[in-house]
């Protein structure tokens, strides 16, 4: 099953190519268990540590690049499927780069499905099961293109400084 969905994301990820998207530097096999997925490396890391070390970086400016990576992926039937602060990359020149695409999906075809429930939309949930000692959600429907946007507007409160949480009832 490993191996099933580290081909999917290596497919998924070779076709993009996108500013605001990481690029795919291809695939590692030798003496390793699983390949290796190889990509640049990025020493600002993810937008909220970029963010804490800078905290005067243009933030509208930083989304409007994530909100033009989610725009192409859906352009090309992608769906991330795990939008997230730690899936968005900041480069040394500060462009937001997004990545991890191990549930993306293609659109029409079935994915895992089993991203951050953090961001996730509400509509992608079924059930609560507070009897458990630790509630679980069980997932209604996968990911579409709209419980991206969702996440993407979590992203961006969170980015702004507001806990997206708060705005849940």
């Amino acid at each position: 099953m490993r191996q099933q969905r580290l081909n999917l994301e290596a497919s998924i990820w070779r076709k993009l190519r996108h500013r605001n998207i990481l690029p795919s530097l291809g695939l590692y096999e030798i003496g390793a268990p699983l390949p290796i997925l190889l990509s640049p490396f990025f020493t600002f890391g993810h937008v909220g540590i970029y963010l804490k070390n800078h905290p005067s970086a243009p933030r509208q400016q930083l989304m409007h690049g994530v909100a033009f990576g989610l725009e192409y992926l859906h352009r090309n039937k992608v769906v991330h499927g795990d939008l997230k602060v730690s899936n968005i990359l900041i480069d040394k020149h500060g462009v937001p780069c997004i990545c991890d695409f191990g549930i993306s999906q293609i659109l029409n075809h079935a994915g895992f499905g089993n991203g951050s429930t953090r961001y996730a939309a509400p509509e992608l949930f079924s059930d609560l099961n507070m009897d458990e000692e630790i509630p679980q959600v069980r997932p209604a429907a996968p990911e579409t293109t709209a419980s991206d946007v969702y996440a993407f507007a979590c992203v961006a409160l969170e980015v702004r400084g507001t806990n997206p949480a708060a705005f849940l009832r």
